[in-house]
């Protein structure tokens, strides 16, 4: 049986369609997420700098605890899978950073020694700040916060403030995190080839109707 010109350009742009959607979903934001928990990492008890490199980022003074030999503070308690959170080291800025854009979906966060700590987060592409979120995450269990930044480079901590949780035994303005979700960004060439895509598949399918 022979198809109309009309099924026959029906069944083509939907076979394109279904081509596109499955080469390009996966270049979508969400498709590449991933979810670090610092529990690949090793630490004895006392605070252990993360390496540049780590899950594909850069890393400035973040160091990972092994929150399970962390007594009478925040640290005890802010692991959320494993033993294992990540932590700024001496109270002061950290961050993480990529050459490739990325998103931050959310984080838990835990006071290390103080309630009332106040910790801001900065998103930047190169110098650009596009997002900016103060917390005030708990002393005594992880905090989750929804961020959804979106095609950022870096991704930066300062806490301050607060005073000390009764019963801990020490004192600074540090915060440990747990389970980071992040997600890829497709870079503008790919949405230009795919919206490029798209639209030359338009023109053909009005093309074709008009024939």
């Amino acid at each position: 049986m022979k198809l109309s010109n009309n099924t026959s350009t029906h069944w083509f742009g939907s076979l394109v369609i279904m081509l596109a959607f499955f080469l390009f979903a996966p270049m979508t934001p969400n498709a590449n997420a991933q979810i670090i928990t610092f529990d690949n990492l090793s630490d004895g008890g006392s605070g252990t700098l993360i390496a540049n490199g780590y899950e594909g980022f850069n890393w400035n003074n973040f160091y990972v605890i092994n929150s399970l030999l962390a007594v009478n503070s925040g640290y005890a308690v802010a692991n959320v899978s494993g033993a294992n959170a990540a932590y700024n080291g001496f109270g002061s800025p950290a961050s993480l950073s990529s050459a490739t854009l990325f998103n931050v979906n959310s984080v838990y966060i835990t006071a290390a020694w103080n309630d009332g700590l106040s910790v801001q987060l900065e998103g930047y592409n190169g110098a650009s700040l596009l997002y900016t979120t103060t917390v005030n995450p708990s002393a005594t269990s992880p905090t989750l916060f929804t961020l959804n930044y979106t095609g950022i480079t870096s991704l930066d901590f300062i806490s301050s403030g607060g005073t000390l949780h009764p019963g801990y035994s020490g004192d600074g303005e540090q915060f440990a995190i747990d389970n980071l979700s992040l997600s890829s960004t497709p870079e503008p060439s790919t949405w230009a080839m795919l919206l490029g895509g798209f639209g030359l598949l338009a023109f053909w399918r009005t093309r074709r109707t008009r024939l």
